[in-house]
């Protein structure tokens, strides 16, 4: 089918036949780029508009998601990759990063490098070393991995599953797991007992303890490979995994039930290298005209994920809507895509 598109936003229509019924199912995705000037303002970009991903792509910051996943539900997802900005570029060693959407407000405490030093009276946290800035990636977040030996030149991998990536992750457990399942020889399992502790942290969960183990909090995409994508959808055996958060993507905390209303104030502070923002969000209406079947309708997208990338000073929208087709007749079909000053509500 044809798709019309004289907008500057990138889009995609695709139309596919589902098995035992007559009828198609068409999706609409609609992702739209803007850049926030010196007087924090956004502006709709339609010279160099971020493009649609089909996969995720990595990034220094974490990875862009693919646009493309079907969603089903009125969820609204906030993704932010960027990093922590001292303020007046002054070193400092803990900050907090905040930010709004709506009448949702998250906060992040940031804290610079530090570990686990053991001395004659147990363990304690050193001082954290200054930062000016610090990615606010997954690999700062809690969790971690650690190769455990378990015999003479035997190794075996372990992980927090919620983030591999992470650090401050104990692996004596693990560690002692294995070595009780495997039967290791005296003197196994053995690993490093290092331990960093991570940067990023919910202020409401902060490790205190060498016990602590809390959720990691990172605001960039979860990654596919993580754990907590199994809280967003119940798992029953002999069942397929199904449900509406089967394709979320963004940490828990940021999946807001329904988008906020239109021109709904977004405030971002302490990660962004020039001041901090604070606007409404722009009130953007994509809307699908079609032709088929001699009928013609018109599809509203609506907003699903929002993805903040403040080192560009920018951000993306990706709006979708699907739509149920006639099988083709013969007759013309047409698709011409409209960018209109509004909002869509989804349907619940």
């Amino acid at each position: 089918m044809e798709l019309s598109n004289a907008t500057p936003a990138q889009a995609r229509f695709t139309v596919a036949p589902v098995p035992g019924y007559r009828d198609r199912v068409g999706m609409l995705v609609v992702k739209a780029t803007w850049r926030v000037g010196p007087g924090g303002v956004p502006v709709l970009d339609g010279q160099k508009p971020h493009p649609m991903h089909a996969e995720d792509t990595p990034t220094p910051l974490g990875l862009l998601p693919r646009d493309d996943l079907p969603r089903i539900d009125p969820a609204f997802e906030v993704m932010l990759l960027g990093q922590a900005h001292a303020p007046g570029g002054r070193p400092i060693s803990s900050m907090t990063v905040s930010l709004e959407v709506g009448s949702a407000r998250r906060v992040l405490q940031v804290t610079g490098d530090r570990h686990w030093e053991r001395g004659l009276f147990g363990a304690h946290i050193t001082d954290p070393a200054p930062f000016v800035s610090l990615p606010l990636t997954w690999d700062r977040a809690f969790g971690g991995k650690a190769v455990v030996e378990i015999d003479r030149e035997s190794f075996v991998d372990a992980c927090d599953v919620r983030n591999p990536a992470g650090r401050g992750w104990d692996a004596a457990a693990d560690a002692e797991a294995l070595g009780k399942a495997l039967k290791c020889p005296k003197g196994y399992p053995r690993f490093d007992p290092a331990r960093q502790l991570p940067n990023l942290e919910d202020p409401a969960h902060l490790v205190r303890t060498l016990k602590d183990a809390p959720d990691p909090a990172c605001w960039a995409p979860v990654p596919v490979t993580s754990s907590l994508h199994g809280l967003r959808v119940p798992v029953e055996p002999g069942k397929p995994v199904a449900g509406p958060g089967l394709f979320h993507r963004a940490h828990p905390c940021w999946v807001l039930p329904a988008p906020p209303p239109g021109g709904a104030v977004l405030a971002l502070s302490g990660a962004t290298p020039d001041g901090p923002w604070r606007f409404p969000l722009p009130r953007l209406r994509p809307e699908l005209d079609l032709v088929a079947a001699g009928k013609q309708q018109t599809i509203a997208a609506v907003p699903q994920m929002l993805v903040l990338l403040p080192e560009e000073s920018g951000f993306t929208i990706t709006f979708r809507a699907t739509v149920v087709l006639p099988p083709p007749d013969g007759t013309p079909r047409m698709a011409r895509l409209r960018l209109e000053e509004g909002w869509s509500e989804p349907c619940r």
